[in-house]
């Protein structure tokens, strides 16, 4: 009788599944156990709403997802969906691993304005749509309010302030960028709040009055600001820094590891106006997908504007819809507020193949020229566009 029934579940299962589409979703395991649940219930609640679908998440490890992801691409396993790394989608488009969505944009008239800018434009290839973006981060400024009673709005404030607070061999004003693929990162930032560019048309322009007049920033910044200092344990934390440019992951450890810090959060001073990088990620579809028409209501579902908050949360940043970032759970904390604030002058990185090339090899080691008195920021950054030019005609 229990075999009997059993077979008789077995075959139940088998014509509710007859005629599903399956589409396999690829996404970060996740942090904690809350993060799963909410990824879940979008699940759930997708496949109710689309009962002839059924959605596969399989979870890999972040560290080793972007080699998952290539590995899969060379002997053709991709999956029908999966986050991407900004920066890896225009190389992804290129090798032709990506749907190009734009047309499905179009047919059903989704309105790409309910989204930031910024991250949007991290799914622009070519001015074709190579994905949604699903979650973006930055960095602003972040200070210790025991040495700085009202953060700095300019860049003249930003130095005078330096300049007051800075004792020699005790407290570090300012910890500047340097020249590696972090200092890279951020250096746009500047680049941009003094009204430059770093790609144009297809042509690296950064060796602009605006660059110059950044990379000269980080040299008065260093004046007031000892590497010694800089290098010792914990230096923000124990008093020993004034301000620095990081992320919104640092208010955990601040909160839980540092209960004393008596810290504050502001905008990035500005020179001409008020900018940000941008980090994060996008969903995309892919190109061998044999689900293509459910993989797309899948993308949409989860980036509309009744889950796109929830989405954020699974993935540990910031939504990417103008109407989710007004989500209690964003704009109610002070700090995180702030960073959401920040995050309405991102900029995206460029969408070129090597970009994350130029980045860590060309513009980290044009900010190390400068920063060691190698070379003047002009010449530094002729230097690197030249170098970041050549890369930027593989495109």
């Amino acid at each position: 009788m229990k075999n009997f029934i059993f077979v008789l579940m077995i075959l139940f299962l088998s014509l509710m599944m007859f005629g599903k589409t399956t589409i396999t979703f690829w996404g970060y395991e996740t942090v904690d156990f809350s993060q799963k649940e909410i990824m879940a219930n979008l699940v759930d609640k997708f496949q109710s709403e689309n009962n002839d679908i059924k959605v596969n998440v399989v979870y890999l490890p972040k560290s080793d997802f972007e080699i998952k992801l290539k590995t899969a691409a060379a002997v053709s396993e991709l999956p029908d969906v999966s986050y991407i790394d900004q920066p890896l989608l225009p190389l992804f488009a290129k090798d032709g691993l990506l749907l190009n969505i734009t047309e499905y944009v179009e047919k059903d008239n989704l309105d790409l304005s309910n989204y930031i800018k910024g991250p949007l434009d991290t799914c622009i290839y070519k001015g074709e749509y190579y994905g949604l973006p699903i979650s973006q981060t930055s960095v602003a400024m972040i200070y210790n309010r025991d040495l700085i009673a009202e953060p700095p709005k300019t860049w003249d404030e930003l130095l005078e302030i330096s300049k007051e607070i800075y004792i020699p061999g005790e407290v570090s004003a300012f910890e500047y960028l340097e020249g590696d693929g972090w200092g890279a990162w951020i250096i746009p930032a500047f680049v941009h709040s003094a009204g430059g560019e770093m790609v144009v048309d297809g042509k690296a322009v950064f060796n602009s009055q605006a660059g110059v007049d950044a990379l000269n920033l980080m040299k008065e910044l260093k004046k007031y600001s000892e590497k010694e200092v800089l290098d010792s344990a914990n230096a923000f934390e124990t008093g020993h820094i004034g301000m620095i440019v990081n992320g919104p992951w640092m208010l955990s450890s601040y909160r839980n590891n540092w209960p004393d810090l008596n810290f504050g959060i502001a905008l990035i001073p500005m020179k001409e106006k008020y900018a940000t990088n941008l980090g994060g990620e996008d969903i995309v579809i892919y190109s061998d997908s044999e689900n293509k028409e459910a993989s797309w209501k899948f993308i949409k579902f989860l980036t509309n504007e009744e889950n796109a908050a929830d989405m954020a949360m699974v993935m540990g940043n910031f939504p990417t819809r103008i109407e989710a970032a007004n989500d209690p759970r964003f704009n109610k904390d002070p700090e995180m507020s702030m960073f959401m604030e920040q995050m309405k002058y991102s900029f995206a990185r460029p969408t070129a193949i090597n970009w994350l090339k130029i980045n860590d090899e060309i513009i980290g080691k044009a900010i190390g020229e400068v920063l060691s008195n190698e070379k003047t920021p002009q010449e530094a950054l002729d230097d690197a566009v030249e170098a970041a030019n050549e890369l930027l005609k593989e495109e």
